[in-house]
């Protein structure tokens, strides 16, 4: 059954702009072992604290999380008291989804089923619930994927053979096929993602023969071997598997092909370029999102 929101009790503690990553990873780190979540958002432009630091901790131990971090607090000599609140025994996923505005992205309209407002007119429109898998336009890389895709075709680019490794919610992988109006392979090694996969294309009024779910471990299927090569693929992953993935990508990708890579911070761009170069890739186009970057790389 898990944990009960009524064992929980949640902690919050506002930080001004000027803390630093450091003070608020540190603050992440404390009751990681006990914590149901902890997590570290900024709030709206325009507040007097910019970053929310919360903590779901259980009842009988959230006042020894809450010394912590008041501890943490003066240490760093940082203002501000951490507020305890119960924790309302709702589902929170469907709730914060439901918290969120719908997204203008380049070309793309992201919205959820709560948003009742009609799409901008020309907008492409792309609805994205409350989901047990990643990708729902609000993460930077996930903008970032988005934004490198309407650039390949305001570019006027042409695709005919697409795959989306690690396809997440397939947020990415319909996008894509809105655009170049192709079948698009989407594959995840998690079969709860690939499920969500299905809804998301049931919800998109498309077909599986418009996304063509599937469950693999990164190109480890028969059906890419049977289709490469391909003229562009995406993977919003990680840092470390898109290296590991470099020699694969590089005999999957047709010669002028295209990649579009993120789920790497810019301080990992020196390894991923070093792997892609290396795998006989060119940069193309870089787009940064805060800490995070999405790459664009041609096959030469």
């Amino acid at each position: 059954m898990g944990t009960s929101f009524m064992n929980l009790k949640q902690i919050i503690v506002a930080l001004p702009l000027t803390a630093s990553q450091d003070v608020i990873g540190g603050l992440q780190c404390i009751g990681e072992e006990c914590c149901t979540s902890i997590s570290a958002m900024r709030v709206p432009i325009g507040t007097p604290k910019l970053w929310h630091v919360t903590w779901h901790a259980p009842v009988d131990m959230h006042k020894e999380i809450w010394a912590e971090i008041n501890y943490f607090l003066d240490q760093h000599k940082i203002e501000g008291e951490p507020v305890i609140q119960d924790v309302p025994d709702i589902n929170w996923l469907q709730h914060a989804y439901q918290q969120l505005p719908a997204l203008s992205i380049g070309p793309f309209y992201v919205y959820g089923a709560h948003i009742e407002t009609p799409p901008p007119a020309n907008a492409i429109p792309i609805q994205m619930d409350a989901v047990t898998a990643f990708g729902s336009g609000y993460h930077g890389t996930t903008k970032g994927c988005l934004l490198a895709l309407a650039t390949l075709k305001g570019e006027n680019k042409s695709f005919h053979k697409i795959w989306d490794v690690g396809t997440g919610t397939g947020i990415l992988a319909i996008a894509a096929h809105h655009l170049f109006n192709v079948p698009v392979w989407a594959s995840d090694n998690d079969p709860e993602a690939v499920r969500v996969v299905e809804e998301h294309i049931q919800k998109n009024n498309l077909s599986t023969k418009e996304i063509i779910p599937l469950v693999a471990e990164g190109t480890q299927h028969d059906v890419w071997e049977q289709n490469k090569k391909f003229d562009l693929v995406i993977a919003n992953i990680l840092a470390g598997p898109l290296v590991q993935l470099a020699p694969d990508f590089a005999d999957g990708v047709e010669k002028g092909g295209f990649l579009i890579l993120s789920g790497l911070l810019k301080e990992q761009f020196d390894d991923i370029e070093n792997a892609y170069t290396q795998a006989g890739f060119k940069l193309y186009r870089q787009f940064p999102e805060y800490d995070w970057l999405a790459l664009i790389y041609k096959r030469v």
